[in-house]
């Protein structure tokens, strides 16, 4: 399951910001929730933090979109814009994206960073 706490994902220009979304690249799957529903659902939760502008952002959706279908029941994946989160971001002290936070079943932190994901699929089997 993937959960959105932002405007849909799309596409982005390396060229410029923003303002000047392509709206060509693939979605992922897109569940208007918020985190705390995510917390509370007793799973493990991996927070993706990204931006709409972001080339390097843009190239990680198809692995994003593969962490999620991999996770399937066993963990909550979270798709966050950084700039439109900003106090979540911080909370978790992420400064640059894409980056991620993964976080066990009561929501602490297990790890912060982007994980690849075969490690992130040894994550989610441990927690």
């Amino acid at each position: 399951m993937v959960l959105v706490v932002s405007a849909a994902i799309s596409g982005c220009s390396t060229e410029s910001g923003p303002e000047q979304l392509t709206g060509t690249q693939p979605r992922l799957p897109v569940i208007y929730h918020d985190l705390d529903s995510a917390l509370d659902s007793g799973k493990p939760v991996i927070v993706y933090f990204n931006e709409a502008w972001c080339s390097g952002c843009k190239d990680q959706r198809p692995i994003i979109q593969d962490i999620s279908l991999a996770a399937g029941d066993k963990a909550v994946v979270v798709v966050l814009d950084r700039s439109v989160n900003e106090d979540v971001a911080a909370w978790y002290d992420i400064n640059i994206v894409p980056n991620m936070v993964i976080l066990d079943t009561s929501g602490e932190v297990v790890k912060t960073g982007y994980t690849g994901g075969d490690e992130l699929k040894v994550l989610i089997e441990g927690l």
